[in-house]
Protein backbone atom coordinates (compact mmCIF):
# COMPACT_ATOMS: atom_id res chain seq x y z
CA UNK A 1 0.00 0.00 0.00
CA UNK A 2 1.25 3.70 -1.07
CA UNK A 3 2.36 5.65 2.13
CA UNK A 4 -0.89 7.00 4.09
CA UNK A 5 -1.12 10.19 6.15
CA UNK A 6 -4.00 10.80 9.10
CA UNK A 7 -4.61 14.57 9.27
CA UNK A 8 -6.87 16.05 11.51
CA UNK A 9 -9.13 18.66 9.41
CA UNK A 10 -10.40 21.83 11.66
CA UNK A 11 -12.65 23.91 9.52
CA UNK A 12 -14.73 26.15 12.75
CA UNK A 13 -13.69 26.93 15.77
CA UNK A 14 -15.47 23.87 17.29
CA UNK A 15 -13.37 21.17 18.03
CA UNK A 16 -16.24 18.35 17.60
CA UNK A 17 -16.87 19.89 14.07
CA UNK A 18 -13.08 17.88 13.08
CA UNK A 19 -12.69 15.35 11.17
CA UNK A 20 -9.59 12.79 10.47
CA UNK A 21 -8.88 11.85 6.77
CA UNK A 22 -6.67 9.09 5.97
CA UNK A 23 -5.04 9.94 2.29
CA UNK A 24 -1.67 9.30 0.18
CA UNK A 25 -2.55 13.53 -0.69
CA UNK A 26 -0.12 16.20 0.51
CA UNK A 27 -1.05 19.01 3.57
CA UNK A 28 -0.43 21.35 0.43
CA UNK A 29 -3.16 19.52 -1.87
CA UNK A 30 -5.79 19.20 1.06
CA UNK A 31 -4.97 23.06 1.90
CA UNK A 32 -5.43 23.98 -2.13
CA UNK A 33 -9.01 22.42 -1.93
CA UNK A 34 -10.10 23.03 1.29
CA UNK A 35 -8.65 26.46 1.85
CA UNK A 36 -10.96 27.62 -0.69
CA UNK A 37 -13.60 26.50 0.44
CA UNK A 38 -13.45 27.81 3.88
CA UNK A 39 -13.07 31.10 2.43
CA UNK A 40 -16.19 30.64 0.51
CA UNK A 41 -17.97 29.56 3.73
CA UNK A 42 -17.08 32.52 5.99
CA UNK A 43 -17.33 35.37 3.23
CA UNK A 44 -21.09 34.04 1.84
CA UNK A 45 -22.27 32.92 5.68
CA UNK A 46 -22.97 29.38 4.11
CA UNK A 47 -22.31 26.10 5.82
CA UNK A 48 -20.44 22.98 4.57
CA UNK A 49 -20.37 19.76 5.99
CA UNK A 50 -17.43 17.39 6.72
CA UNK A 51 -18.50 14.82 3.65
CA UNK A 52 -18.31 18.44 1.10
CA UNK A 53 -15.19 18.56 2.02
CA UNK A 54 -13.95 15.13 1.49
CA UNK A 55 -16.18 14.85 -2.07
CA UNK A 56 -14.00 17.60 -3.37
CA UNK A 57 -10.65 16.28 -2.20
CA UNK A 58 -11.88 13.51 -4.00
CA UNK A 59 -13.43 14.93 -6.88
CA UNK A 60 -10.10 16.89 -7.40
CA UNK A 61 -7.83 13.89 -6.80
CA UNK A 62 -9.65 11.26 -8.65
CA UNK A 63 -6.83 8.69 -8.45
CA UNK A 64 -5.79 9.22 -4.75
CA UNK A 65 -7.28 7.56 -1.50
CA UNK A 66 -9.09 9.77 0.36
CA UNK A 67 -10.97 8.17 3.61
CA UNK A 68 -13.04 10.62 6.07
CA UNK A 69 -13.02 9.20 10.19
CA UNK A 70 -14.83 11.00 12.40
CA UNK A 71 -13.16 9.85 15.30
CA UNK A 72 -11.68 6.38 16.01
CA UNK A 73 -12.33 3.26 17.32
CA UNK A 74 -10.32 2.73 21.08
CA UNK A 75 -8.89 -1.16 21.21
CA UNK A 76 -8.14 -1.08 24.74
CA UNK A 77 -5.89 -3.64 26.49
Amino acid sequence: MKNLNVFEIATSGWNEENFQLMTNLTEEQIRSVIQPMVDKEREDDIVLGNDEYVQALQDRYKNKIVVMFDGFELIQF
